[in-house]
């Protein structure tokens, strides 16, 4: 039989660690929140957020804002698999297939510049 102040211990950490891992998977992963840096862009996070709900893999640190290496190849990705021009970014076409809808952002104003 083991010590019941072992047993405790012991659940006391997996208690610990599974909300430990649960934190760092929401606010790491998915990046939930705002942009917490200075290279955060909200309209590159809002993609990410998208691109995450629709099953495609970001990489580290998740939805942080900045368009790195993983977010290009998974918007790719999105794009090739949605039947759209595959191109290192999202104008509105893709941005409806993504969201369903239009959102308003600089990206909007910009491409009806264009």
């Amino acid at each position: 039989m083991t010590n019941p102040l072992v047993r405790f211990a012991a659940g006391a950490l997996a208690i610990g660690a599974a909300v430990g891992a649960t934190l760092w998977i929401l606010l790491g992963v998915f990046g939930m929140g705002s942009c917490q840096t200075r290279a955060c862009d909200p309209a590159t996070q809002r993609i990410q957020l998208a691109l995450i709900k629709k099953g495609y893999w970001i990489g580290y640190p998740g939805a942080d804002g900045t368009f790195s290496e993983a977010t290009v190849t998974a918007l790719n990705a999105f794009q090739d698999n949605s039947a759209l021009s595959v191109q290192p970014r999202c104008d509105k076409q893709c941005r409806t297939a993504l969201t369903g809808s239009l959102w308003t952002s600089v990206g909007d104003l910009l491409d009806a510049t264009e």
